[in-house]
């Protein structure tokens, strides 16, 4: 085990780690946002709805069934530097 190396890998993999939150007041849409930005970035096929039930983060029946978040979520996914707009024309 090359523990140098292991460190090197690991804070450039850090460098492309970006932990972002939605916060907000109730039925104004991070659910929905969560889903377009997964969309976005490719990490699902297509957008789940919150009145369907279909979305990734409301999983359980009973959020599927009031068609509300009851609980806090967390998703991993990878984001690609072309899909910065800051980046764009560069």
């Amino acid at each position: 085990f090359n523990h140098s190396q292991f460190i090197t890998t690991t804070m450039k993999d850090l460098r492309n780690l970006r932990n972002i939150g939605f916060i907000a007041h109730v039925d104004s849409g991070k659910t929905t946002l969560t889903e377009e930005v997964l969309f976005i970035a490719d990490a699902i096929h297509r957008r789940g709805r919150v009145d369907n039930g279909t979305t990734v983060t409301d999983n359980s029946p009973e959020e599927q069934a009031r068609k509300i978040t009851i609980k806090a979520s967390c998703v991993k996914f990878f984001w690609s530097a072309s899909l910065n707009p800051s980046e764009e024309g560069e």
